[in-house]
């Protein structure tokens, strides 16, 4: 009762929200973003402890610079999540493009199965808009579903408005299986913090950190081609989406390569753009010396 009563006294103003012009959006994202650093100081120790360990090289002063910025980036992230339900797919692809298509346009005429592998770098939500323009095969976009089951369906019709189609995380491998003689893209994110039973350790932006395996496993298992996706920000409001292959062939590939080429690429793109990466989230609370089976 309480989670149906929360959503259906949030949903108006989220609506609210969706229907201002976009000058209006970033005056919000101002003050909220000023609201959450300065006032409630919104996971501040996790945000500086993260950069500092990732970036022993940069001073306070740049680590107090990339930090006001972030707090900007995640609130523009969030409010242009919420532009969603009142803009058409012309109106977003004013606003985000793909680089370099040609990459998918290949995989497709060979009709080969691929995942799109992201982290959540750049508006990670909207990666998968213009994908309708370019391809005419099914995208399926993997997620973890709220708790909140009112929120949890609402998010999956904003995620899907222009075609995706969502899947839960747990159903990943029993999608793979019931399309595996239909070409299909699937896009997952791969930094989230991992379970140790289902994590390869490698060293990620000067740490040593657990990547899922899923991306690796599945990919051999199925024989879907990799595509490393990076949503970069062009200027406030505006990303392109850089698409490079990993691997066409994942069986051939080396063990632990696919996972070490996916994170090697993001850490790059972090390093490059580094404001505009979820350090708010508590990527490294699994520690490897923790473990006693590592």
């Amino acid at each position: 009762m309480i989670k149906a009563v929360g959503y259906y006294l949030s949903v108006p103003f989220l609506y609210l929200i969706s229907i201002l012009p976009w000058s209006f959006i970033y005056i919000l994202s101002n003050g909220l973003a000023f609201l959450l650093h300065k006032v409630f100081k919104y996971r501040i120790k996790i945000i500086e402890m993260n950069l500092r360990n990732s970036f022993p090289q940069k001073s306070e002063s740049e680590i107090a610079t990339i930090v006001e910025n972030y707090y900007l980036f995640v609130c523009d992230v969030f409010l242009e999540t919420l532009k969603i339900p009142s803009l058409t797919k012309s109106n977003f692809e004013k606003h985000i493009k793909f680089a370099n298509p040609e990459v998918i346009y290949e995989l497709d005429k060979q009709n080969k199965s691929y995942f799109f592998v992201l982290g959540h770098f750049g508006n990670w939500e909207w990666a998968g808009i213009p994908f309708f323009s370019h391809s005419k095969i099914p995208l399926y976009s993997v997620y973890k579903t709220l708790e909140n089951e009112y929120f949890d369906n609402w998010f999956i019709r904003l995620r899907s408005k222009f075609g995706a189609k969502l899947i839960p995380n747990q159903q990943v491998a029993r999608h793979l299986t019931e399309h595996k003689n239909i070409p299909t893209a699937t896009a997952l994110v791969a930094d989230q913090s991992a379970f140790a039973n289902q994590s390869q350790w490698l060293t990620f932006l000067n740490q040593d950190t657990a990547v899922f395996r899923g991306p690796d496993k599945l990919a051999r298992k199925f024989d879907c081609a990799i595509i490393y996706s990076a949503v970069k920000q062009i200027k406030r409001g505006y990303y392109e989406v850089h698409f490079e292959l990993i691997t066409q062939n994942p069986k051939d590939e080396p063990e632990n390569s696919i996972l070490e080429r996916i994170m090697g690429n993001l850490e790059r793109d972090i390093t490059e753009y580094p404001a505009t990466w979820l350090w708010s989230h508590n990527r490294w609370k699994t520690k490897k010396h923790e473990l006693a089976n590592f």
